[in-house]
């Protein structure tokens, strides 16, 4: 109780000799907020650990008023490690501190240009883009030669001071964590898939070449470790990230940009002929997607005489894998749409069924269910990976045992049945978007920079 009771002296002291404007009645919520952001993981007081938890956070205060007193800082602060890593909305942290910030936006993996017109650019866009709404000057740095990631990020430094370093993790790249530690800029990596495990599943990568000591150098470094799912947090701190330092967060959404459609909208009208129920696919096709079972499920409901219409958008041989499945009466097929049209299409669907396998590794965060869900259209998704963390089972989307055509077809035809339901879970999935915005993502990242 001195503890905080001295803190919080010190931060009205602080606040009171930095600004003329009379410190609000509520600080202390906003105080708590900002401590609990600086311990890098939220508690609760049922938790095993709640005790070192919340002496991590005491000492990590003492920490900063020991900076803004001009003396050394404790030197014992609590490594204990968070005993769960779900799921969970990024937290929006009210900033005393409103000066403009500069941020290094840094992406060294050649094949996720930002031009470029796949999930990894939407991604690099929607946080550069999200950082720039947000008040920060965004100093975008697209690079693979690390000698050149060093001249432009000195560069950039000669310009004015960069507050924070947020790249995207690009396998064996540490030019920019290098950086980072010889300038005392706060880091953030983004780590968005095991790229270490995808070189050595799809692309013949050894473990002598999957580049691990220098992956660690990065992760064990950076000061906050965003991941997009609890498989990819595993991996991160298998790659040498401190448990308190990984944060999960599954991918945003614009959900201006995805939205349902208007009134005077009469795009799928264009598509599907009047009375059919919409199941949709958006995005290119892959391997991993089990689209056979989609084709399946959608031969079945047609062979029941269920009026249901598919909506495939993107790239791929959709023909051929429809071949057999769906007649052409029953199916629209739509070519790549830039991503500022995406979310018309998607607005067309009533359902989207994703049917990703149980014996594939999973550990995606799909932009598509995000887009789809802030379109008001509803996810049924597979028990695998954390799929099931990103939809709430009869609330905001249904859940299914991943690889059962059964259990798929099932769900969807009561879907149809009950129009109502449909709607309502249709709602509150937009709801549970809103709160996934990559502006959220961005404004807690923008807490770690100085």
């Amino acid at each position: 109780v001195d503890r905080v009771a001295a803190s919080a002296e010190a931060l009205r002291t602080g606040y009171a000799a930095a600004s003329a404007t009379p410190i609000a009645d509520d600080w202390p919520n906003y105080a708590a907020i900002g401590l609990v952001q600086l311990a890098h993981h939220p508690f609760r007081s049922g938790e095993p650990n709640w005790a070192e938890q919340t002496a991590e956070i005491l000492e990590r205060a003492a920490a900063l008023v020991a900076v803004a007193e001009h003396r050394p800082a404790p030197t014992t602060l609590s490594t204990a490690p968070p005993i769960d890593h779900r799921q969970r909305e990024p937290t929006r942290v009210p900033r005393a501190d409103i000066r403009p910030l500069r941020i290094v936006s840094l992406n060294q993996d050649p094949g996720v240009g930002p031009a470029r017109q796949k999930g990894a650019a939407v991604h690099l866009r929607a946080m550069r883009e999200a950082f720039a709404r947000l008040g920060s000057e965004v100093v975008a740095l697209d690079e693979s030669d690390e000698s050149h990631v060093t001249d432009r990020l000195e560069r950039v430094e000669l310009d004015g001071p960069i507050h924070l370093i947020y790249e995207r993790y690009a396998l064996g790249k540490s030019a920019g964590a290098e950086f980072a530690r010889d300038r005392g800029v706060p880091y953030v990596l983004e780590v968005n898939a095991p790229l270490a495990d995808e070189g050595r599943r799809w692309r013949g990568l050894s473990e002598a070449d999957d580049h691990r000591n220098r992956d660690r150098d990065v992760f064990s470094q950076a000061d906050c470790v965003v991941a997009v799912s609890q498989p990819v947090a595993e991996y991160a701190i298998a790659r040498g990230a401190r448990p308190s330092a990984v944060q999960i967060w599954a991918n945003g959404v614009d959900v201006d940009r995805f939205r349902p459609l208007g009134p005077t909208d009469h795009l799928r009208s264009k598509l599907v002929p009047n009375g059919r129920f919409v199941l949709g696919f958006h995005g290119r096709l892959r391997p991993w997607h089990g689209f056979d079972l989609l084709a399946e499920a959608c031969r079945r409901l047609l062979k029941n005489g269920t009026p249901i219409h598919l909506v495939a958008i993107g790239e791929g041989d959709f023909e051929t894998a429809l071949d057999g499945y769906v007649a052409e009466e029953f199916r629209t097929l739509i070519g790549w749409q830039p991503h500022d049209e995406i979310g018309r299409y998607v607005a067309c669907f009533d359902v989207l069924p994703l049917t990703y396998r149980a014996d594939q590794p999973c550990y995606f965060s799909p932009l598509k269910l995000a887009e789809a869900m802030a379109c008001e259209v509803v996810p049924v998704v597979p028990a695998v990976g954390d799929l099931p963390r990103m939809v709430e089972h009869g609330r905001d989307g249904l859940i299914y045992p991943a690889g059962s055509v059964d259990h798929l077809t099932t769900v969807i035809g009561d879907l149809i049945a009950q129009p109502g339901r449909r709607r309502a879970l249709g709602r509150r999935a937009r709801e549970r978007a809103r709160r996934h915005s990559w502006e959220r993502i961005a404004d807690s990242v923008l807490s770690f920079a100085r």
